[in-house]
């Protein structure tokens, strides 16, 4: 092995010999360095292609936030310009049979629904008309008629405030005096005394503070009191 070296080295200090080794290192060095370019290109490919697809990755993710963000806008406006007020839409969105449902509670819960049928209505408290107000005037001149008379009248309900002579004993048939416009109502008079309703007359003086004057004529044997 020594000998080999040593040999080497001898050869080495041959200037031809020295050539030849240079020529054969020269021609290692420039097949190594022509390779190296195209290592190089295909790294700058692999690189170039990773920049192309992050870059797609890029326009895809913006795109997607772009819609996104005009739909959320879409339905802001929306929302804002033609939506009713919440209460019409929480109305319009309820279902039906939530809303009959609803409707059906209101009509039964509704107060005293019930209390106003036929039966549970309490019967109102009937007044009875005031008593007749009339005056009793003697005009035929038979002495203590009009005590007679009035006492009958009182017997049926009629209120005689006042009785006295009337301004002359010249009257044939007994008569009613309407003082008032309550024609009906001294229908009852008529009535009670057993005169034809044809008698009462209407002669309205509201300062007598009377329904009606009666007159008592020469025909009182003919009255109802006078019969019994």
């Amino acid at each position: 092995m020594s000998h080999l070296v040593k040999r080497t080295r001898r050869n080495l200090s041959d200037s031809r010999i020295r050539k030849i080794v240079n020529s054969q290192i020269g021609n290692g060095t420039r097949s190594s360095t022509k390779r190296t370019p195209k290592h190089s290109n295909n790294g700058q490919k692999s690189r170039s292609g990773v920049g192309v697809i992050i870059f797609l990755i890029l326009i895809i993710g913006a795109g997607f936030f772009i819609y996104t963000r005009s739909q959320e806008i879409n339905e802001f406006i929306t929302h804002s310009f033609f939506s009713t007020s919440p209460k019409n839409t929480h109305e319009q969105s309820q279902p039906i049979a939530t809303r009959n449902t609803l409707e059906s509670e209101k009509q039964v819960t509704s107060p005293r629904s019930t209390d106003k049928s036929p039966d549970n209505i309490a019967p109102q408290a009937v007044i009875p008309p005031k008593p007749l107000q009339v005056e009793v005037l003697n005009g035929c001149g038979v002495s203590g008629l009009a005590d007679r008379i009035t006492r009958y009248l009182r017997q049926h309900g009629i209120d005689v405030v006042d009785k006295r002579n009337y301004k002359n004993f010249n009257v044939k048939q007994t008569q009613i005096i309407a003082r008032r416009e309550n024609t009906e109502r001294l229908i009852s008079i008529a009535e009670v005394l057993g005169i034809p309703v044809s008698r009462i007359k209407v002669q309205k003086k509201e300062s007598l503070q009377l329904d009606a004057t009666i007159i008592l004529g020469a025909d009182y044997q003919t009255l109802t009191p006078l019969q019994k």
